[in-house]
């Protein structure tokens, strides 16, 4: 059963924010023939967002992008996380032991977002390089560290994730069956 967000502004003003975030500076008939909404919804969903300092068009352009707004409340919500001032250090020396980068992430739903991330002072010339970065969300089914917590969890929890998650492939070895 799918649920519909029971404000539509906000689940509208949302999909602006998330699509700018995924496309980089994006214009508005662009937007509105992505998100399937009429130009003049998606220019008052901007005109708010600008207002608020979340969103600025660019003068030479005339598209829209995201502020540092967006990273200013993230960077406020992880330093009032006290696992990452437990889990730092702990990091950095396994970092340095293993030679390897490591990660801190936390399940959001169907998906693990990054939330510490530390590379060890020196690396070994095998060391597994990852295009990974705080903040980012990636869906369990197809991340290393996903899998490794869907092996932890209940058979009928992992069934549930995997039926509420479009299952794409990232990679050619990314699992779809």
């Amino acid at each position: 059963m799918e649920q519909k967000n029971p404000i539509q502004s906000a689940d509208r003003i949302f999909h602006v924010i998330e699509t700018i975030a995924e496309s980089g500076p994006i214009g508005l008939m662009e937007l509105s023939h992505r998100l399937n909404l009429h130009k003049s919804t998606i220019h008052r969903l901007l005109t708010s967002l600008s207002y608020m300092g979340y969103v600025e068009q660019e003068a030479e352009t005339n598209k829209y992008q995201l502020t540092f707004k967006i990273v200013e409340l993230s960077s406020k919500f992880l330093a009032r996380m006290d696992i990452l001032s437990l889990a730092h250090p702990y990091m950095e020396k396994l970092a340095n032991q293993c030679q390897e980068t490591v990660h801190l992430v936390k399940r959001s739903g169907t998906n693990v977002v990054y939330i510490d991330k530390i590379s060890p002072l020196m690396t070994r010339d095998t060391s597994i390089q990852m295009g990974s970065q705080v903040g980012l969300a990636r869906p369990m089914h197809c991340s290393a560290v996903g899998k490794s917590i869907l092996a932890q969890l209940p058979e009928n929890e992992v069934k549930d994730i995997w039926d509420n998650t479009p299952i794409e492939k990232k990679t050619k070895n990314t699992v779809c069956i």
